[in-house]
């Protein structure tokens, strides 16, 4: 499949078979690429059962990683849609410390994005995992199961995630957390979304978390808008060296 992704020229819209099915051990990788839209019609991207949990190209759509090569990132202009995402993880919506590579989507090194209309579940990692994005819109998933974080941006701007439902997830709901001190993360929206579980105080337990201080990377404008979780407590935590980097609006926990 990587190989037909390859040959397509940029500006494609590549279409996937309607209700089909793909059995991968490694995902869809996309780098240096413009234009291209991948439409799933609803079909399943499987991952292997004997992909590792701890590599993040076992993640069913990978951007900014080269087939057979390296993280080229050059992204610009990317649309993916209409996908149905299944992970390999045992314990489903369970943390497993060193198991949290695999995402359902694994989206780094793109300029101009959007992903819509996806469900995932059964990641040993995030549904969501942002790094380096630059004015990408994700809206309308349903992830009903991940293993850490339904949504992580390590890095971007110009980020919105929106109208989305993260079910269980196994360590924080929301997470902003640059790795290093250049993984600037600045005008980032988190809104309309609606959560079941995140994990316990012992893992996580955090329905947002910005964790920035250890790294002194800049984070500014982060937003946590119109959202709510239903059977665990709303726990926010800010560290960013006391400064005033978030704004959180209208956020509740919605009783069973």
């Amino acid at each position: 499949v990587n190989g037909w992704v390859e040959s397509q020229p940029d500006g494609s819209t590549l279409l996937f078979p309607v209700n089909g099915s793909l059995r991968m051990k490694q995902g869809l990788q996309i780098a240096k690429r413009t234009g291209l839209s991948l439409i799933g019609q609803g079909c399943q991207v499987i991952v292997d059962p004997s992909a590792a949990g701890w590599d993040q190209l076992t993640s069913p759509i990978v951007l900014g990683h080269t087939y057979n090569g390296n993280w080229d990132n050059g992204n610009t202009n990317i649309v993916i849609q209409g996908f149905a995402l299944v992970g390999n993880a045992r314990t489903p919506g369970v943390y497993v410390p060193g198991q949290e590579g695999q995402h359902a989507l694994c989206l780094t090194g793109t300029t101009g994005l959007e992903v819509f209309g996806i469900t995932a579940r059964g990641f040993w990692g995030d549904a969501v995992f942002v790094e380096s994005v630059v004015n990408g819109h994700v809206h309308n998933l349903h992830a009903l199961t991940a293993g850490r974080n339904g949504v992580t941006v390590i890095s971007g701007s110009g980020i919105l995630v929106e109208t989305t439902l993260l079910d269980v997830c196994g360590y924080c709901t929301l997470d902003v957390e640059p790795n290093v001190a250049t993984d600037a993360c600045a005008n980032v929206t988190l809104r309309t979304i609606t959560a079941q579980k995140c994990g316990s105080v012992a893992n996580g337990g955090e329905f947002f978390a910005l964790e920035g201080s250890h790294t002194g990377a800049p984070i500014s404008g982060i937003v946590v808008d119109s959202s709510s979780i239903a059977a665990s407590p709303l726990i926010a935590v800010a560290d960013n060296r006391g400064t005033s980097a978030v704004t959180t609006t209208c956020c509740e926990a919605v009783p069973n």
